[in-house]
């Protein structure tokens, strides 16, 4: 599938940030804004697609279904790229209730047909368990006779090549910024985008993942992808839960974005930078650093003012 004509933007996309925090440690970061790439499917979803997308054209599938939850920025970047590409599409969201809020509701603009259901009822999507999907909630008119299905988040092989496509996109208009980069450090929610960048990324580079979900250790110790790599994703920074900030996590994100012009959501990056300054507080990261955050996007998930 040709991405050109998405006229994504590719220079301009590394922001540095420091506080007092930052120069006593004398560490560097340098923010590598993802969300700033497209208007409307920014940050690392257009990347974990793009290898999805490309099966799904050569294969000549009738729609796509995916799944996600009700804060999904997968589903929000897929459901505008299938609403620019006029690809039917359907995302199942992990929600007891139909619920609302800005992502549920853009998704809906973006004519994303939506099935909501319990975490009991999410897992497992065998073979046999799609084709039954699609006949008890009567959607053979949307789906066509070969929809193609992306799994959560667009993990899976086809999601970690996609990411894997991150670091060299970012190289291609920025090798003299992150030359001297020693650490990256990127959210996990499947740990997709991780494990891509794992793939691309030079080894003398550690790689730090950042759980934005309560069981992030054993998800990742029954994931043979990301075990691993456990020692370097951190568990403890989950806060509330996934999706959940109490008021001094919201008032940490208004301060960035206020005194540092640095907008992050309230799902993953905000959490992961919050987790980023921490580490450096403890010593984690060493003294002369120069560490690379990821900007995943996902800001359309946050309440709006």
């Amino acid at each position: 599938m040709d991405f050109s004509k998405f006229q994504l933007r590719e220079e301009g996309l590394i922001q540095h940030f420091e506080n007092e925090l930052t120069c006593q440690q004398e560490i560097k970061i340098k923010v590598a804004r993802l969300d700033w790439i497209h208007s409307k499917f920014a940050g690392n979803k257009l990347f974990k697609l793009q290898q999805h997308l490309n099966s799904f054209s050569t294969h000549k599938h009738s729609s796509i279904i995916s799944f996600g939850g009700p804060f999904s920025n997968h589903l929000f970047s897929l459901a505008a790229i299938c609403n620019e590409l006029q690809i039917p599409s359907v995302g199942i969201i992990r929600s007891y209730n139909e619920v609302n809020n800005p992502t549920i509701e853009a998704l809906r603009k973006m004519n994303m047909n939506l099935v909501f259901l319990p975490k009991t009822g999410f897992d497992h999507f065998t073979e046999s368990a799609r084709t039954d999907f699609i006949e008890v909630h009567n959607l053979k008119d949307k789906t066509g006779e070969k929809p193609f299905w992306i799994e959560l988040g667009g993990e899976g092989s086809l999601g970690v090549q996609g990411a894997s496509l991150i670091w060299p996109f970012l190289l291609k208009n920025h090798a003299e910024q992150l030359k001297s980069i020693t650490h990256i450090i990127v959210s996990v929610g499947t740990g997709t985008t991780f494990l891509g960048l794992r793939q691309s990324i030079p080894n003398h580079i550690r790689c730090i993942g950042v759980s934005s979900f309560k069981g992030g250790e054993k998800y990742v110790l029954e994931n043979e992808a990301l075990t691993p790599f456990n020692k370097d994703i951190l568990n403890q920074y989950a806060g509330l839960g996934f999706g959940k900030n109490n008021s001094d996590d919201l008032a940490f994100y208004q301060l960035l974005k206020n005194q540092h012009q640095l907008d992050l959501d309230i799902v993953y990056t905000g959490k992961t930078f919050k987790a980023l300054l921490n580490e450096i507080s403890l010593g984690n990261i060493e003294k002369g650093a120069e560490v690379l955050f990821v900007h995943t996007g996902g800001q359309q998930g946050n309440p709006k003012a």
